[in-house]
């Protein structure tokens, strides 16, 4: 009853098509057949037909109209939504004599504010525009189109609500996948870019550790040994760490990394085995009769027909002090003892030497012959640097602490016995 009644200006009949009276729902539209065919027998409606021969309802007269309190309770509380009707039931008219072209889409309300009062009008929901009510009622649209609790709108209406909704979602649908493809276009372009400049880096660190492994080849052959051996470590451990991103080509079965790899394989594997000679070490005049090492290994003596023995540094291959002279024919035989302190040599000239060979002995000699002279005693009385009299005065304290027993054994020497040293062999 309330599309009989005009809400524009002063309360008056409307003239309703019968086209507008019919709902989605069948029930609903036999129970509007049922009241109008009452209300005709009781002569308050009047049916009729425009001048386009379409049929229509009208209320018999304003009087009915504008007397009845409960029409115009329901008119009061109802207004917004009868605006509202009236304003779709337009729009939706001009939409459905377009014949639904998507091309009249326009007149659809997609983005019309009205829309989400329109479809709760629909369906009773109450629908809040954004995009996760979009994707949500995408779904749910189909069952609750048909289910308003007091009908509203009816079947044209409500096709024309929903197929708003439907090409809003579209058009979001649509905006939203052109987007993601956009994102996934420069997410592809951006890893493709980054992968060139990682398999430019790749294939230029390749090309400078095949010149490596070139060059271990080039330092061997130039008998230096250690040089090439080191140059082949670095150039094994950066071949391993180059992550392996080009294909095999149809030509070969391998990428270039594994090339590479078995290339600076080849070259440690050359490095190796010509410097299986860890050090040489040159000193003696003559053949070298004999060699052994110290019992903690960091120290090598050796015997030779220049009639000399030597010591040497084991991890530098540097001779300690000087020659050790005595024998007067070929050294034949050296050995250490088992604390290492000592070692005793054999000769040809039937002699055996036994030499004190601890990091103290020549300390000790230092401090003893040193004993009584006045640059231990009162060198204020022989030297004037400053610098070299505190120095005597901590020399002397240290060989007063120690006396004339011999030092423990350790394995290096300290500041000052190095100067002793050096003491006594400038001045004895």
């Amino acid at each position: 009853m309330l599309r009989m009644v005009s809400i524009g200006g002063e309360l008056a009949r409307r003239r309703v098509p019968l086209s507008e009276l019919d709902y989605p729902d069948a029930a609903e539209n036999e129970r509007v057949k049922e009241a109008i065919k009452w209300f005709e027998d009781a002569r308050l409606l009047t049916p009729d037909t425009d001048p386009e021969g379409k049929p229509y309802k009208e209320p018999a007269h304003d009087a009915l109209v504008r007397g009845w309190p409960r029409l115009l309770d329901w008119k009061q509380k109802h207004l917004r939504e009868l605006l509202l009707q009236r304003d779709l039931t337009s729009d939706a008219n001009q939409w459905e004599s377009s014949g639904k072209k998507k091309q009249d889409s326009g007149l659809l309300w997609i983005e019309d504010p009205r829309l989400p009062t329109a479809l709760q009008l629909s369906c009773g929901k109450d629908y809040k525009d954004n995009w996760l009510n979009l994707f949500r009622w995408s779904f749910g649209y189909q069952t609750w189109r048909f289910q308003a609790p007091e009908h509203w709108l009816n079947a044209s209406e409500t096709d024309f609500v929903w197929q708003s909704f439907n090409q809003k979602f579209k058009r979001f649908r649509n905006t939203t996948i052109t987007f993601a493809g956009v994102i996934l276009a420069l997410s592809g372009l951006t890893g493709y870019a980054l992968r060139n400049q990682r398999l430019a880096e790749s294939r230029a660190t390749i090309a400078q550790l095949r010149e490596q492994s070139a060059n271990v080849q080039n330092l061997i052959s130039a008998d230096r040994v250690a040089e090439g051996l080191m140059l082949a470590i670095d150039t094994m451990n950066q071949s391993q760490s180059i992550p392996d991103l080009e294909l095999t080509a149809r030509s070969s079965p391998l990428t270039a990394v594994q090339v590479l790899q078995l290339t600076a394989q080849s070259s440690l594997l050359t490095a190796v085995q010509v410097s299986q000679e860890v050090n040489r070490l040159h000193g003696h005049e003559d053949s070298v009769i004999s060699v052994a090492f110290s019992p903690d290994g960091q120290r090598l003596v050796s015997g030779s027909a220049d009639r000399t023995v030597r010591l040497w540094d084991a991890r530098t291959g540097q001779p300690i002090g000087q020659p050790l002279h005595g024998h007067e024919e070929v050294v034949t035989s050296v050995a250490f003892s088992p604390n290492g302190q000592r070692l005793v040599s054999g000769s040809d000239d039937r002699t055996v030497r036994l030499w004190d060979v601890s990091p103290n002995a020549w300390l000790v000699i230092a401090c003893n012959r040193l004993q009584y002279h006045p640059l231990l005693n009162q060198p204020e009385t022989v030297i004037t640097d400053p610098e070299l009299i505190k120095a005597s005065h901590r020399a002397s304290a240290a060989c007063q602490q120690r006396g004339k027993q011999k030092a423990p054994t350790t394995t290096t020497l300290s500041w000052v016995e190095q100067t002793f040293r050096w003491v006594a062999g400038r001045f004895f």
